[in-house]
């Protein structure tokens, strides 16, 4: 017969005491919090506005879509999102370049 390890972070154990769920809720909260904040940055971001115009009128033409768009990780930038790549100039440079080629269908 194998023994089961019992204690520690086992599934199960977490379904008995709810500490799993609460932990992950929490981190899951903490993070859609952070990317909250940083999507209010871009969208109101005098040098982002632009981007975010772009990605709009270009691109999706639906608020909701556009803002997916922004903050999906994107291969193009090694799984960055656009809106923690628009951080520098030379961030929101890249971007509009990208956004060129999405509009050029060379990148999709």
């Amino acid at each position: 017969m194998i023994n089961k390890p019992t204690g520690g972070t086992s599934r199960a154990n977490h379904e008995r005491d709810g500490s799993g769920l609460t932990d992950l809720c929490a981190r899951l909260v903490q993070k859609y919090v952070l990317d909250c904040q940083k999507f209010s940055a871009f969208y109101t971001g005098t040098a982002t506005r632009p981007v975010w115009d772009r990605i709009l009128n270009e691109v999706t033409g639906n608020e909701e879509l556009a803002a997916e768009f922004a903050m999906r990780p994107q291969p193009y930038f090694d799984g960055q999102s656009i809106v923690s790549h628009c951080t520098t100039q030379e961030g929101i440079q890249a971007v509009e370049g990208f956004l060129t080629q999405v509009e050029y269908g060379v990148y999709a």
